[in-house]
């Protein structure tokens, strides 16, 4: 895809029942899916899902790799009174 090479996974969907918050029970159903997965970036490309209600897919058509972001576009810059915790705490 796009000339990458990709992970190619497909799962068959299936119908099972999970317990639910209350103590009963409900039905849900996972659709059949595929997705495309580029081996060198992790980026999915590609997915379908299909099941008896409804078909979809999502393809990416175009990217640029390598992308040249300046080094500062993903810092995260906080006022100083923010208290940063663990989720764990």
């Amino acid at each position: 895809m796009l000339s990458r090479t990709v992970y190619h996974f497909k799962g068959e969907g299936k119908t099972v029942k999970i317990k639910s918050a209350g103590g009963g029970t409900r039905t849900v159903t996972y659709p059949d899916m595929e997705i495309w997965v580029d081996k060198k970036t992790g980026l999915l490309l590609k997915q379908k899902h299909q099941d008896q209600y409804y078909d979809w897919e999502t393809t990416v058509t175009k990217i640029d790799f390598p992308s040249n972001f300046p080094t500062n576009t993903f810092k995260l810059s906080l006022p100083k009174r923010v208290k940063v915790v663990d989720a764990e705490d």
